[in-house]
């Protein structure tokens, strides 16, 4: 699987990711400057999952109706504890339940909803 991993994403979570075998894309690294709707076309054409810290992916697909990427995993916590994380989102990531899923990780839960099925080739 390959990983987009937004700009506030922290390296233990990204170290974590590639130590589990698959690759990542760090959007601070590779596209800094870009806005979240043209970060999320690029994971739906590129097929990457999202990682991201905030809500803005979520926003772009449940309220106004943005084709999904593969996946989208949704870290809700402190800036600060995001390392804390880390496996977190590796055991989410090994569970297989990952595909088609927007998964919200708190520090005391996970949370799947099904991410719409749209069409990436008729938006």
């Amino acid at each position: 699987m390959k990983f987009l991993l937004d700009v506030p994403i922290s390296t233990s979570v990204a170290r974590t990711i590639q130590s589990l075998g698959h690759e990542i894309v760090r959007a601070a690294l590779e596209y800094p400057t870009w806005s979240d709707d043209r970060l999320l076309a690029l994971a739906v054409e590129e097929e990457w999952i999202i990682i991201s810290q905030d809500g803005d992916f979520t926003d772009l697909i449940f309220a106004y109706g943005a084709v999904p990427p593969p996946s989208l995993i949704y870290i809700r916590c402190e800036p600060e504890a995001q390392p804390l994380m880390a496996d977190r989102v590796a055991s989410v990531i090994l569970e297989n339940r990952l595909m088609g899923n927007l998964v919200v990780l708190t520090p005391h839960s996970n949370r799947y909803r099904l991410l719409p099925k749209l069409d990436k080739d008729n938006d």
